[in-house]
């Protein structure tokens, strides 16, 4: 899937794992993960393509593409990056 939209200074596409538990805590103790799909100009090069990272449920902003959960969100936002 290729993002349309060019994302400026900080900021991150990614393609979010659905959940697959029974029990939602609520979006202030829970984490997601994800897939980088599309990164700005400015994301440090810990950050690339195809990067698996978490982040906090409540930061960013939802959006669908191609009937798949993508979240925006900035660089600082994320609390880590799988090796």
């Amino acid at each position: 899937m290729s993002f349309p939209i060019n994302l400026v200074g900080e900021l991150l596409a990614v393609k979010v794992d659905r959940p697959n538990g029974a029990i939602k805590l609520p979006d202030w103790k829970r984490n997601l993960s994800g897939t980088v799909i599309a990164a700005g100009p400015r994301c440090s090069k810990d950050v690339v393509l195809s990067s698996r990272v978490i982040f906090g449920a409540a930061v960013g902003m939802d959006a669908t593409l191609e009937s798949e959960d993508i979240r925006i969100l900035k660089e600082s936002d994320l609390d880590g990056v799988y090796e």
